[in-house]
């Protein structure tokens, strides 16, 4: 694998895994970031760049961003998104193998891309259904916000440090873990 490869694979697997807080920026990010020449991707999938397609994900961007921060919307957001985000998630890895066959392309996209898009998107949804169940939803605009701010940061950090996001999220993943398992060993201790 050639060093330039790498470099294209490790930001395709990023920005899939930024699509699970945010389906449409990634995307709109990526269509920047390949018109720019900032990730090289092969001819087939140079479609992310054109005019249409970042009108469309800049567009759906807005949208998204502006639904997620008014109360029971997001939630309906959140819906739609279960699918979405995974979608995005595998179009997304799908650009970072470009430069092999396609049907490959498309078959690595979708095994790397969907489960890290739509795993964050679980774990975004479940965080958010929290939120609503103790705040009554007050909270969740701001925690759209958050979600915004990390979602940039997180974009921008996977055209300048792809491995860096990697780590942040395998660092988060396990700390997931970590907490799911004691609050199931300390529900199973309790149990008589």
């Amino acid at each position: 694998m050639e060093p330039g490869m790498i470099g294209a694979v490790l930001i395709g697997i990023s920005l899939a895994a930024c699509a699970g807080l945010r389906a449409f920026l990634p995307l709109f990010a990526a269509g920047v970031a390949t018109r720019m020449g900032w990730w090289p991707v092969e001819g087939w999938y140079s479609w992310i760049g054109t005019n249409e397609a970042l009108i469309s994900f800049g567009l759906a961007t807005v949208l998204e961003v502006l639904a997620d921060k008014v109360p029971v919307l997001d939630h309906a957001l959140d819906v739609f998104h279960t699918v979405a985000r995974p979608v995005a998630g595998s179009l997304l890895a799908i650009g970072a193998f470009s430069d092999i066959q396609p049907v490959y392309a498309v078959a690595l996209g979708i095994i790397v891309g969907a489960p890290l898009a739509g795993g964050l998107h679980a774990a975004k949804a479940t965080t958010r259904v929290a939120s609503t169940q103790f705040t009554l939803g007050t909270a969740n605009p701001v925690l759209s916000l958050v979600e915004d701010v990390l979602t940039v940061f997180g974009v921008i950090l996977s055209f300048v440090a792809p491995v860096l996001v990697l780590v942040l999220l395998a660092l988060g993943a396990f700390g997931l873990w970590r907490l799911v398992r004691n609050r199931q060993f300390h529900r199973t201790a309790k149990t008589p």
